[in-house]
C-alpha cells in the first residue's frame, strides 16, 4: 500500500497487466519498459495521483490511451514509444499536465493530426511523435516556453524517495529518470545529461503544409526533426533564429526554394540533411555551412552531414 517506486524494466514479462493500480496511490515512478506485456492500458491507471513518471515503452500494448490518465496531473515524464496503440492523440495531454518535461509516443498507431492543445505543454523538453499523424504543424509551437526563451534553466527529473536500512535509520535515495531515442541515426540513452537534450520529432508522418514561422522561436531546441512527411512551401527565412541547433533533419519533403542565408548563422550545427526536397539556387556563404559537401546541397537525392 506504501510501494513508491516500481522498476520492472527490460525483463522478459509477459501477458496483460493486473488491474491493481487503485490500490498503489502512492506510486511516484512505474517503469515496465522493454518487456512484452499485451492488452490495453487499464482506466485504473488514473488512480496514481502522485505519479511523476510513466514508462510503458517497448511492449505490445494496444487500443486507445485511457480517459483516465487525466488525472494523472503530477506527471512528469510520459514514455509510450514503440507500443501498438492507437485513436486520436488525446486532447488532454496539452492540458492536464502542467509539470510535462517528456513526452514520447513515437512507433505507435495513432491517427488523426497533432492537436493545438499541446501548445499548452510550457515546460516540455522532449516531444518526440514519430508516427502516422497528419495534418498541419499547429503554429503555436511558440507557446512552449522551455524551449521558447532563452537562458530558462535546464529541467532534470529527479525525484527522491525514503527507505528503511534497519528499525532505526531511513536512508534518501535518488531516483533520476532516463530516455532511449535515435540520435544522428543511432540509438541513444541519456540520463544526467537528459536535460540538456531539448529535441522535437514529428519524423516519419503523414504531416502536411508548410513548417510554420514560430517554431524558429524555440530557440532553446538542440535538435529538430521534420523529414519524412509531405512538408510544401520553402524553409523559413527566420531559420537561423535556431542558435542551439545541433541537429537538423528536413529530408523526403517536397520543400522547394533558396536554402535561407539565416542557416549559416548557426555555428554549432553539427549535423544537416536537407535530401529528398527541391531545393535550389547557391549554398549560404558561412564557415559551418562549407565544412558541407556543396554537390549535396544542390543534388535531391543528396545528404548532408558532418559528425562533430
Amino acid at each position: 500500500m506504501s510501494l513508491t517506486y516500481l522498476n520492472l524494466s527490460s525483463n522478459s514479462f509477459s501477458g496483460e497487466l493486473p488491474d491493481c493500480w487503485s490500490h498503489l496511490e502512492t506510486l511516484v515512478m512505474l517503469d515496465l519498459s522493454n518487456n512484452a506485456f499485451s492488452g490495453k492500458i487499464l482506466m485504473t491507471i488514473g488512480s496514481l495521483f502522485q505519479m511523476q513518471t510513466l514508462k510503458l515503452s517497448s511492449n505490445r500494448f494496444v487500443g486507445e490511451l485511457p480517459s483516465s490518465l487525466k488525472n494523472c496531473k503530477s506527471l512528469e515524464v510520459i514514455d509510450l514509444g514503440d507500443n501498438k496503440l492507437s485513436g486520436p492523440i488525446p486532447t488532454g495531454l496539452g492540458v492536464s499536465f502542467n509539470n510535462l518535461v517528456i513526452l514520447m509516443l513515437s512507433t505507435n498507431h495513432f491517427n488523426g493530426s497533432m492537436p493545438s492543445q499541446l501548445c499548452h505543454l510550457t515546460h516540455i523538453q522532449i516531444m518526440d511523435f514519430s508516427m502516422k499523424i497528419s495534418g498541419r504543424i499547429p503554429k503555436c509551437l511558440n507557446n512552449l516556453t522551455t524551449l521558447a526563451q532563452k537562458g530558462n534553466p535546464s529541467l532534470f527529473s529527479t525525484h527522491t524517495f525514503f527507505r528503511n536500512v534497519d528499525h532505526n535509520s531511513i536512508v534518501s535515495t535518488n531516483y533520476e529518470d532516463d530516455a532511449s531515442f535515435i540520435w544522428k541515426g543511432r540509438m541513444q540513452t541519456y540520463k544526467s545529461t537528459l536535460g540538456l537534450v531539448k529535441r522535437i520529432d514529428l519524423s516519419s508522418n503523414r504531416l502536411t503544409g508548410e513548417i510554420p514561422s514560430e517554431i524558429t522561436y524555440l530557440v532553446e531546441l538542440v535538435s529538430l526533426n521534420l523529414s519524412r512527411n509531405r512538408l510544401t512551401g520553402q524553409i523559413t527565412p527566420e531559420i537561423g533564429n535556431l542558435q542551439s541547433l545541433d541537429t537538423l533533419d528536413l529530408s523526403r519533403n517536397q520543400i522547394d526554394g533558396r536554402i535561407p542565408t539565416s542557416l549559416a548563422r548557426i555555428d554549432r550545427l553539427s549535423f544537416l540533411d536537407l535530401s529528398y526536397n527541391n531545393l535550389s539556387g547557391k549554398i549560404p556563404t558561412g564557415t559551418q555551412l562549407q565544412s558541407f559537401d556543396p554537390l549535396d546541397y544542390a543534388e535531391k537525392f543528396s545528404t548532408l552531414w558532418t559528425s562533430t
